[in-house]
Formats: structure tokens, C-alpha cells, sequence
């Protein structure tokens, strides 16, 4: 409801101050929707930045070949697909700014690309649009939204971190050994627990548009997520075999999972500061142990002390980690916690974002040539929507499934805008009922984007109903408009089907690949001595084994 009462206040904003097309502004907040107020302040900004930045290349595009169709469509997606390409390697909401500094050249300037004396005032329009949807959703968010991300995350933090102690209470590889009856494989739990890890950074971005504290607590939630996942990862490898190293560490087994075990119940049941310090106690009263008994004991075999002092090195390193995750959480409570003084690096797929970029060019430039080749007077207005959809799915997991979510919210979209333009709005007179109108209209597309299922669909359904309905005032009933621009917007999404089908498909083998080299030749190059920075390797190192889980999915 938040979402629809700022798009019919964004609605008459635009109507005061006589924008040429009303509605944009409607689209801009349909866009920018987010239950978390973080969400919409971190979009909003960066769809402000985005679409400035977008606003002058559109100037500068026109402005050079106006006159020029070939031209303005080959420097226009060169453009996009530069901004696609620094989208996938950028992260959050800096990403969609990207997106939106490229596709904004084709909805600002589509309205003058036949007519380019009209370019000032389109791409004028265009900004305006975005800016008053941006300031009606923020300030019903600000006024009807509470700020809840920091409990949130806390929360977040406290349950990792005891699922993680009960997931290292009984995943002891190590210490049965993986060849013994009672081996264990890597489960289905602990994966799914590696992978939800890096969500926390997720969650954090929305954190860090919501509240300054937040973004100051930043670096030690980041510094937290990556201990919690070195301590999952970690740990002694699996010993092969009866032998007396395995026979050592057979006999810290009780001790080890009865400390894990409590550990886990403790901040599980009721997580605060007195548990989080009776777990700090836990574990350093159990690596003093766990030191006394690798310092005290001397096998006659020497390769077998080796690995006796290897698999119990990496068993307190793990310990450390853990613990340095729980420092992390106290000291994120703390009412002025220490800034981390290490950022806390990603993995950025280089050959993913070219691949991306070159993709968005070609089919852009594939769409391009279907217009100026027909001559068709509504074929700008394709390009401008194949162009966003185009970009908004390059990173999606799945893009042409996306795409194919895609058409159906247009379809969908062009049976609701034509019950709405020609059936049910000629009956309707006065702002108040024509807002009650389109808020039914809108309410299932805003419940879809609620549904991960249906959340692309719900979008296309919400922007695509809006621009077909066209609330101008004066209110215009042309048909043979409606039919082209339907035509435009479901030719849009089936070229960007067609784009992500035919051109650079994606391929989720080939990805996990190149994610899997990247990791090898990393871990080679360290052991060839490359100089590097070694917990900004093994954090890198750490992301792509996160993301790798995620393909492996």
C-alpha cells in the first residue's frame, strides 16, 4: 500500500507541475519499490545518480548524431554495454546505478529520436519523471516505514553463528576419518549454511543506505561474515585410515563436540552479551587445551607428528576464527564500535562482464536495425524497453527464464491497460476515482514483486501497464496509439528472449568452470610465491567458494 499511495502522490506532483507524460513518474516509483526503507533510499539515490549520468550521455549521443539513426544506435549501445559491463562488476546498489546510467539514454531521448529539436525537453522530462518518483517514495517510506535492518542483521548475525557451532559440533571429518564407517560428507546443511553466509553482505547494503551508524558498523560486519565462513570452511583435512595421529585427535573428539554443543545451545536459545562471553570462555578454555595436549604429545613416526601438528594447527585456526566472529558480533553491539581497518575484498568476473556487455551491444544493436530497417514510428519506444530489460536481466541467474517472466507481465499488462484505457476510465471522472482506478490496476502487479516467483513478472506488469495506460492530462483515447506502443513493449521483451538465447548465451557449465579455474590458478600463483596480501586472498578466495556453491546449487 506504501508503494501505491507514493505512485499516486508522485502521480499528482507530476500532473501539478504539467510534466509531458505523468505517468513516468508513476514508473519511476513502481521501479524503485522495497518493503525495507534501505532499500528504497539506497535505490532512489543511485537511481538519481544513474539516471543524471544517463541525462548527459543522452545530450551528447543526440547533440553528435541526431540526424545520424546508425550512428546514435551503434554509440548508444556501446554506451549500454559499457554500463552493463561496470554493473557486473560493481555490487548492490552502485550496480544499479550503472544500469540505469545506460538505459536512461533510451528513455530520454526516445521521444526526440525522430524528432531531435524535442531532445532538451525529453531528456528534461525524463529526469524531472525520475526525480519527483524518487522523493514520493522516500518520503512515504520515511513517514509509514520503520527503520528495522539493524535488528534484522543482529538477529542474522546472532543465528549464523550458533547454527554455525552445532554445524562444527557434529562435522568432524577430521577427526573420524573419512575412510572409517562413520565418515561424513560434506551434508546438504553445511552448504546451504556456506552459502547463506555471504547474504549478511546483502543484508548490509540496505543497512547502510538505511542508517549512517550502520554504515560506519560496516567493515565489522564484513570482517564477522568472513570469519564465521573461514571457520565453516575450515578445519583439520580428513585423515585416512587407523594411525596414531588419528588416534590423538579420536581421543579430543568428546571434549571438542561437548564444547561446540554448548556453545551452539548457548547462543541459540537466548543470544546476548552474558552468552556471547560464556562462548568466548568456551572456546579459549578449549584451545588452551586442545595446544596442552599437541605440545605434550610426540609420536615416534615423524611423518606422523607432522600431520598430527598440521590437522591440529588448522583445528585452532578454525577455533580462532570463530572466535574472532564473536569478538566481531560484541563489538558491533557496542554503542561506538573500532572501524575495521582492512576492507574486506570480492570476486569480480572480468570475462562475465565483457560477456555481458557485448550481449547487451549486439542485441540492442539487433533491435536497432529491426526499426530503422521497418521504418516503424513506434520502433524507438521498443528500443528504449529492449534496451532496460535487456540490462536489468545481464546478471540475473537465469536470464532468459527472466525474459520469458518478462513477457508474460507485458502481455499481462496489455490486456489489464486496455480494460483500464478504453472500458473502465471513460466512465471515470475526477483525480480522486481516476487514483482509485489505477490503484486497482496496479495492486497485483505490487503484490507479485512480493513473490520471488512472480517478482519480474510483477515488474513488467507494474512499468508496461503504467506507460500503456497513459494517465495524460488531458486524458488521450487513440487506439491505433495503445496498439503500437502494446506492440513495442511485447516486441521489446521477446528480442531481449531472443538476445539472451541466441546471443553469448549464458552457460552455467561453462560458468562454474571459470569459477573453478579462478580459485586453482589463484591457489597456484600463491604457492608459486606471488606476492600478495594474504587475508585479502583467502577472503577473495573465500567469495568465489561462496558463489561457486550458489552455481552449484
Amino acid at each position: 500500500m506504501r508503494s501505491i499511495l507514493a505512485a499516486c502522490l508522485a502521480l499528482v506532483a507530476a500532473y501539478l507541475l504539467e510534466l509531458h507524460a505523468p505517468y513516468a513518474a508513476a514508473s519511476s516509483v513502481l521501479l524503485v519499490i522495497n518493503p525495507v526503507q534501505g532499500g528504497v533510499i539506497g535505490k532512489g539515490v543511485w537511481r538519481v545518480l544513474g539516471t543524471l549520468v544517463g541525462m548527459l550521455a543522452a545530450f551528447v549521443l543526440m547533440s553528435a548524431f541526431g540526424q545520424m539513426p546508425w550512428l546514435f544506435l551503434l554509440g548508444f549501445g556501446l554506451w549500454l554495454g559499457v554500463c552493463v559491463v561496470g554493473m557486473t562488476l560493481l555490487r548492490h546498489f552502485r550496480a544499479y546505478g550503472a544500469t540505469l546510467a545506460g538505459y536512461t539514454v533510451g528513455l530520454a531521448a526516445y521521444g526526440a529520436m525522430q524528432h531531435p529539436e524535442r531532445t532538451f525537453d525529453q531528456v528534461m522530462g525524463r529526469g524531472a519523471s525520475v526525480m519527483i518518483g524518487v522523493v514520493c517514495l522516500a518520503l512515504v517510506s520515511a513517514l509509514f516505514s520503520s527503520r528495522s535492518v539493524h535488528s534484522r542483521l543482529a538477529s542474522l548475525l546472532d543465528r549464523l553463528a550458533a547454527a554455525t557451532a552445532g554445524m562444527l559440533a557434529t562435522h568432524h571429518q577430521a577427526i573420524q576419518g573419512s575412510g572409517g564407517p562413520d565418515a561424513k560428507p560434506l551434508d546438504a546443511g553445511r552448504r546451504s549454511l556456506i552459502t547463506e553466509v555471504y547474504g549478511v553482505d546483502d543484508l548490509l547494503a540496505l543497512g547502510k543506505a538505511e542508517s549512517a551508524d550502520l554504515a560506519h558498523r560496516a567493515g565489522t560486519v564484513r570482517h564477522t561474515m568472513v570469519s564465521l565462513f573461514s571457520a565453516l570452511v575450515g578445519g583439520a583435512p580428513p585423515l585416512h585410515g587407523p594411525s596414531a595421529s588419528l588416534a590423538v585427535l579420536s581421543a579430543l573428539q568428546p571434549d571438542w563436540e561437548k564444547v561446540w554443543r554448548e556453545v551452539g545451545q548457548s547462543l541459540g536459545q537466548e543470544p546476548g552479551q552474558a552468552q556471547r562471553s560464556h562462548a568466548i570462555q568456551l572456546l579459549t578454555d578449549l584451545r588452551t587445551r586442545l595446544r596442552d595436549a599437541l605440545t605434550v604429545t610426540s609420536l615416534d613416526d615423524a611423518s606422523e607428528q607432522a600431520t598430527l601438528m598440521i590437522a591440529g594447527d588448522r583445528l585452532v585456526e578454525q577455533l580462532e576464527d570463530y572466535l574472532q566472529a564473536l569478538e566481531g558480533i560484541e563489538r558491533f553491539h557496542q554503542p561506538r564500535p573500532t572501524p575495521a581497518r582492512v576492507s574486506v575484498p570480492f570476486h569480480r568476473d572480468t570475462a562475465a562482464a565483457l560477456q555481458n556487455g557485448v550481449r547487451v551491444l549486439l542485441t540492442v544493436l539487433m533491435g536497432g536495425a529491426f526499426w530503422i530497417a521497418t521504418g516503424w514510428t513506434e520502433g524507438n519506444m521498443m528500443l528504449a524497453g529492449l534496451a532496460a530489460a535487456c540490462a536489468l536481466l545481464s546478471t540475473a541467474p537465469n536470464p532468459a527464464l527472466g525474459a520469458v517472466e518478462f513477457i508474460k507481465g507485458t502481455v499481462a499488462a496489455v490486456v489489464m491497460a486496455f480494460l483500464c484505457t478504453f472500458i473502465v476510465l471513460p466512465h471515470v471522472s475526477g483525480l480522486p476515482l481516476l487514483l482509485v482506478t489505477l490503484s486497482l490496476f496496479w495492486l497485483p502487479g505490487v503484490l507479485a514483486t512480493t513473490m520471488p516467483r512472480y517478482a519480474l513478472a510483477g515488474v513488467a506488469y507494474l512499468v508496461a501497464f503504467t506507460t500503456l495506460a497513459a494517465a495524460d492530462n488531458p486524458m488521450r483515447y487513440d487506439f491505433a496509439v495503445f496498439l503500437n506502443g502494446a506492440v513495442a513493449w511485447i516486441l521489446a521483451t521477446c528480442f531481449t528472449l531472443l538476445g539472451f538465447r541466441i546471443v553469448l548465451p549464458r552457460n552455467g557449465g561453462r560458468d562454474v568452470t571459470r569459477l573453478r579455474l579462478r580459485i586453482r590458478d589463484s591457489a597456484l600463483g600463491t604457492l608459486r610465491g606471488e606476492p600478495t596480501d594474504a587475508p585479502a586472498w583467502q577472503w577473495r578466495q573465500q567469495h568465489r567458494i561462496a558463489q561457486l556453491g550458489a552455481l552449484l546449487k
